[in-house]
């Protein structure tokens, strides 16, 4: 069995001293084609930035500009501060774009996918 192994081993070195140039051009080659593939198939399409209705609309559903507190933008979310939750219109918000709502005692959370950052700075303005 050693004997065996050791003439393998013997083999496989006398086929790498023949061949390592061709071993070496070809893993370069694999490397430089991976390389060009992702730098012509890897590039992210730019998208687009989401768009939000205007302030209005946001203000109207949420009660009007006297009704919200304040507001906090966190990634997907925006957490409103409302004085009267009961005006906050769900359906209208839904259409703008709301996903989902988590309400507490006086905050609302507005689940609004990639867009929370964008409808915060609008309510700021």
């Amino acid at each position: 069995m050693i004997i065996i192994l050791d003439e393998l081993k013997d083999d496989f070195n006398a086929f790498l001293k023949a061949n390592a140039l061709w071993i070496a051009l070809v893993l370069v080659g694999i490397i430089a084609i991976t390389v060009a593939l992702i730098l012509i198939f890897g590039r992210k399409a730019k998208k687009a930035a989401p768009q939000i209705a205007e302030k209005s609309k946001w203000v109207e559903a949420l009660g009007g500009s006297e009704n919200i507190a304040s507001s906090e933008a966190f990634g997907s979310r925006l957490v409103v501060t409302l004085v009267d939750k009961s005006k906050m219109d769900k359906e209208a918000l839904k259409a703008l774009g709301v996903t989902n709502f988590i309400e507490m005692s006086d905050k609302v959370t507005l689940l609004l996918e990639d867009k929370a950052e964008l409808v915060k700075a609008e309510l700021d303005k």
